[in-house]
Parts: C-alpha cells; sequence; structure tokens
C-alpha cells in the first residue's frame, strides 16, 4: 500500500523587521617633509649615526625621520644604502590604532625624484619613482620604536640624483593612522502604519469626507479611502456620474452605523476593532 506524504506549509512564520548596520573606520593622514642639505657633507658619518628633524605629531604621538647616510646599525654589513626611518619618540597611540607609512623622496624643487638605473635583476630599466609604503602596528611598540627601510637608496643612486638637486633632497613622510572601527547598529522600529491609521480614524484629523449613516455623522479621509478601496475612488476620484461633489455629505443607506464603523476600520487598518 503506498504512503502518501503531505507538506503543510507553517503558517507561523513572523516576518521581523529589518535591521542596518554599519562599520565605519576613522583615521587621521599628516605629511611632514624634511629637507636635507649637503648630503654630500654627511657622506663617511658612521654607520648607525642618523639626522634628525624636528618631532611632528599625529594620532596621539610624537614622531621624527631618522636619516642614515651610512646607514643604521642593522645595514652595517651591507654598505652603500642609505637607510631611512620613522620613529616614535613620545606620546601614546590609542589601542587598536594602526598605521600606513609612505616615504618618498623629492628634489630641490619639490618634485618626486625618479631614476632608470637598473640596480638588480628584477630591475627592468624603467624610470622608478622613489616611493616606499609600510603598514605597522605602532600600539605594539614603545616609545622609541622605528619602522622604515635600512636600505632605501643605494648612496650611488643618491649621489647621482643630487647632481642635478643642488645636493639637497628632501625625504617626504605621509603617515596614516588608522583608528579601531566603530561598528553601529540601527533598529528598524517595528510597523505602526496601521495604529497610526486607526488614531486619525478615532480623532478625526484631517478628515475631508462626511457620511451619514442612520442619521449619525462619519468623517473619513479621502486618500486613505481611495487607495485601499475602488468602491471609494471610483466614488470619490473617479470620472463617474456618482462621483461625489466636495463638501458633499454621501448618505450610506441599509447599513448600521457600528457596522460602517467596522468596515471603515477594516479599510484603515486590515483589521477589525475589538469588540
Amino acid at each position: 500500500m503506498p504512503i502518501g506524504v503531505s507538506i503543510v506549509p507553517n503558517m507561523d512564520i513572523v516576518d521581523l523587521p529589518p535591521t542596518w548596520s554599519r562599520c565605519l573606520t576613522k583615521s587621521t593622514r599628516t605629511t611632514h617633509d624634511f629637507e636635507v642639505a649637503n648630503f654630500s657633507l654627511l657622506d663617511g658619518i658612521g654607520v648607525g649615526k642618523s639626522v634628525d628633524p624636528s618631532t611632528f605629531s599625529i594620532g596621539g604621538g610624537n614622531w621624527n625621520i631618522k636619516v642614515y647616510p651610512d646607514g643604521n646599525v642593522g645595514n652595517a654589513g651591507q654598505s652603500g644604502f642609505v637607510s631611512i626611518f620613522l620613529s616614535l619618540v613620545g606620546g601614546g597611540i590609542a589601542g587598536g590604532a594602526r598605521a600606513k607609512l609612505s616615504l618618498g623622496l623629492l628634489d630641490i624643487n619639490k618634485k618626486v625624484m625618479m631614476h632608470d638605473e637598473t640596480e638588480s635583476k628584477e630591475d627592468d630599466g624603467r624610470a622608478r619613482v622613489w616611493r616606499r609604503l609600510l603598514d605597522f602596528e605602532p600600539r605594539t611598540a614603545g616609545n622609541n620604536s622605528s619602522w622604515g627601510w635600512p636600505a632605501f637608496i643605494r648612496k650611488f643612486t643618491l649621489n647621482q640624483l643630487l647632481r642635478e638637486s643642488k645636493d639637497t633632497f628632501t625625504v617626504r613622510c605621509e603617515l596614516t593612522i588608522i583608528k579601531e572601527h566603530v561598528l553601529d547598529a540601527i533598529v528598524i522600529p517595528p510597523p505602526s502604519l496601521h495604529h497610526d491609521l486607526a488614531r486619525i480614524l478615532k480623532d478625526g484629523e484631517g478628515t475631508d469626507v462626511t457620511f451619514s449613516v442612520g442619521g449619525d455623522l462619519f468623517h473619513a479621509h479621502t486618500t486613505v479611502l481611495a487607495a485601499r478601496c475602488m468602491v471609494f475612488k471610483a466614488l470619490l476620484w473617479g470620472d463617474t456620474k456618482e462621483k461625489a461633489a466636495p463638501q458633499q455629505v454621501i448618505e450610506i443607506e441599509d447599513m448600521e452605523y457600528a457596522v460602517f464603523y467596522w468596515l471603515m476600520y477594516y479599510i484603515y487598518t486590515d483589521s477589525l476593532p475589538d469588540v
């Protein structure tokens, strides 16, 4: 004997109101230029010795740029490079903050330095812009921590570029402090249209049509009635002969006032009033 299976849809599903959320990440960015003049006179200053500019502030921290003409300590075994670092020298960075660092070289006219020298097998000989990027997390480090490049540029390459820049270049530092993202959540309130329409029906606010039902007057809104009932739309807005004139009292025959009120309540709210 075959077995039949009947699938009955669940009629108890409740539609919840939609919700909305947003992730907002804020940041603070600054640009600081450090000019180095007469660079050739700094040649031979010694590995690990730097020239430091004045301090600038962003994101609650105090920073400066360190240029090592003969390389920093970590670059002692790789002579021939200029090292450039960004150092956190004071202040505090809020927990959860991240940072993006861009260091670039500008000539005496504040134009980006470029060169076409092939320095490695990976180079293709095309002109390169001297700009390097780095992401780091200052919240995990204390003061006097540094981020940058021990081999930022070869001294030979830089000296060639400086021939047309009067032995002067500028380190442009672009530092962005990215704060911890904030989650905004907006809960959309439950629908209340039917309650609002029931209220204006009860209070009679803004009514513009009147019905006479069993000798009693009932005030309503033409827009609501025309939108919710095709009969009332034809009566109130249509081009038929039965269209009611403005300010006319419309007679309702063969219907008790209570029944007419229930009808109006259902048209306004899609429900019946509590009896």
